[in-house]
């Protein structure tokens, strides 16, 4: 199942929420997702993070949106395992976005990613990012669960 949508939760705040099932075990999947060295040969857009990986730490985002890989400075927020996320501002826009590895089965694991913008800002609005990202997020699902099953295939 793949879910991909964005939310009007009020003027100026509007949510991204992605979901797909992924058949492999929930280490097998957040493995994958974590393994920074690899994503840039499998993921279209997010290549990764840079820093120590652990909660509150400041890290390095860096994501290629068609223009190169840009790098964004953010405090992480871990739940070792289980997600991992950031909540920061920039220029005026809030982003708050997380990753969610969550068990279904013992071969069968659901990711999400979400992201909620919030405020208001001269170069964009929350509308607008939330329209762009969706497609680049599912897009990530969709790689993140080949590469899963990929790298796993006795989890199918």
């Amino acid at each position: 199942m793949e879910k991909a949508e964005t939310i009007c939760v009020a003027a100026n705040h509007h949510r991204v929420q992605t979901e797909i099932t992924i058949e492999a075990t929930q280490s097998d999947v957040w493995s994958v997702l974590t393994d920074f060295k690899a994503m840039p040969n499998w993921s279209p857009s997010f290549k990764g993070i840079t820093g120590s990986m652990s909660d509150g730490a400041q890290v390095t985002t860096l994501f290629d949106l068609g223009d190169g890989v840009e790098a964004y400075q953010a405090t992480l927020k871990l739940e070792q395992g289980a997600s991992f996320g950031w909540s920061e501002d920039y220029d005026g826009i809030r982003d708050n976005h997380l990753y969610i590895v969550e068990r279904v089965s013992e071969m069968q694991t659901k990711f999400y990613q979400t992201d909620a913008f919030i405020g208001q800002a001269d170069w964009s609005t929350t509308e607008k990012l939330s329209e762009f990202y969706v497609e680049q997020y599912a897009e990530f699902n969709r790689a993140l669960k080949a590469e899963c099953e990929r790298r796993f295939p006795s989890s199918k």
